[in-house]
């Protein structure tokens, strides 16, 4: 017996958009509807002449349609804005798109390559934005990230790796999206929240808007000299004005934003580094 596979529709902006097929010599085109006949019809056919194309997945983000088409092992990501002008491709040179999120303003996905295996990758709905967003498992094995899940500032996934094979991972979405002004700001909240003496907390988020600053007037090394100096003014801090928890959480995340930051500065510059990783852990579960 044939199966048949039912995609959930999308809303987006007054239409739900579908996948379908008009005949069975096309694959699935990217259809929109209004509720009504005369308002259903085809946006695009986004992959002519090949019959076997699937569209396997529908997300929205920024009032844009995103989705993945396959046929066979060739992978496309699309975007559409609900006009056939406007129905577009973003790569069309990945090896594998599974479990598309939006989350935020970007988009997480499951993707591979030679190099590093199934990774999460991301993309800002751009060619050149669409890269690998972080290699945890290093080599060609891969992590088989996926269940992309915002949580606040941080986003909660599953990955996998010999030792402990699949566990809940956790990432700031500043750092898996590579940004570094968002993250300093998002370290600025986390210091506030804390509620610390006015002093201290004046003087820590004073680096911070420095910081930021100089990231705005793409001073970058000044801006990994003032997170270090942060770091440091933690460092004397603790415990008697900030717990030793609460400033490793802090520590860590100027930690992350230095390294994004390093990958930026010209080779030979102080604090320059040959590579990035982005810091990810694993979310803490209870032993049996």
């Amino acid at each position: 017996s044939s199966q048949r596979r039912v995609l959930p529709p999308k809303a987006l902006s007054g239409y739900i958009y579908f996948p379908g097929r008009s005949d069975a010599i096309h694959g699935e085109d990217l259809w929109r509807t209004d509720g009504t006949e005369a308002g259903t019809l085809v946006i695009k056919d986004v992959s002519p002449g090949v019959a076997s194309s699937r569209i396997e997945s529908l997300v929205a983000l920024g009032g844009i349609l995103f989705f993945p088409v396959t046929s066979g092992d060739h992978y496309e990501l699309w975007k559409s804005d609900g006009t056939q002008e406007g129905t577009l491709p973003v790569n069309t040179s990945l090896t594998g798109i599974f479990d598309l999120r939006a989350v935020e303003d970007g988009l997480l996905f499951e993707s591979f390559d030679s190099d590093h295996g199934w990774e999460p990758w991301r993309s800002d709905g751009t060619e050149q934005g669409t890269v690998l967003a972080q290699d945890i498992v290093s080599g060609p094995d891969g992590s088989y990230s996926q269940a992309f899940t915002p949580l606040g500032n941080r986003v909660l996934f599953i990955a996998y790796d010999e030792s402990a094979g699949g566990e809940p991972w956790v990432a700031r979405t500043a750092i898996l999206f590579g940004q570094p002004g968002r993250a300093v700001q998002d370290l600025k909240d986390e210091v506030k929240a804390l509620h610390l003496p006015k002093g201290l907390e004046t003087s820590l988020t004073g680096m911070l808007g420095a910081a930021a600053s100089a990231l705005s007037a793409g001073r970058t090394a000044q801006a990994v000299l003032l997170l270090e100096a942060f770091s440091r003014h933690l460092d004397a801090q603790t415990p008697r004005h900030i717990s030793e928890a609460s400033a490793a959480d802090l520590r860590e995340f100027a930690g992350e934003i230095v390294e994004l930051l390093e990958t930026a500065l010209p080779a030979g510059a102080p604090g320059s580094a040959p590579s990035s990783a982005v810091v990810l852990v694993r979310w803490p579960c209870p032993q049996p």
